[in-house]
């Protein structure tokens, strides 16, 4: 399994199309559905449930010419319930859970470690579940401060 750190709107189309940046920013059709091909159902499984970032591509992967092809479940990364859900099974994860828009110089340390806490040992140890339970790909969404 690879963690890939990345921001911005073309990890959707890339993800989605599950090709090569290439073949997505070149804009062709790499889904198979033009093809006839008969794909499995792929498993998403988004952490930061009620993320602005996990519900919009939660939005987006329900429209039409996806109808079929994803599986989507979130959780809730707050609290240790999560530590509770069983990630056998999910062909993605699709990490959004985190603290944004923190100015880190000008804050606590009590409130930097908490961030830090957050952004960057709870993706550790979600990465660490994830890989443990065989999900093939592990996507980060970070902000530039992390």
């Amino acid at each position: 399994m690879s963690v890939q750190k990345c921001t911005g709107i073309f990890i959707w189309e890339f993800f989605v199309c599950g090709g090569h940046a290439e073949d997505t920013a070149a804009g062709r059709n790499i889904s198979g559905a033009e093809t006839g091909e008969d794909e499995e159902i792929k498993r998403i499984l988004i952490t930061g449930a009620g993320s602005y970032i996990g519900t919009s591509f939660e939005k987006w992967l329900s429209r039409p010419q996806f109808a079929g092809m994803y599986q989507v479940d979130t959780v809730d990364m707050r609290g240790d319930g999560w530590r509770e859900k069983d990630f056998h099974g999910y062909d993605t994860m699709f990490h959004v859970a985190g603290i944004a828009h923190a100015d880190i110089g000008r804050v606590t340390d009590g409130q930097k470690k908490r961030y830090y806490a957050v952004n960057c040992d709870l993706m550790v140890e979600t990465a660490k579940k994830a890989k443990e339970a065989g999900v093939g790909q592990f996507i980060y969404m970070s902000s530039i401060i992390v």
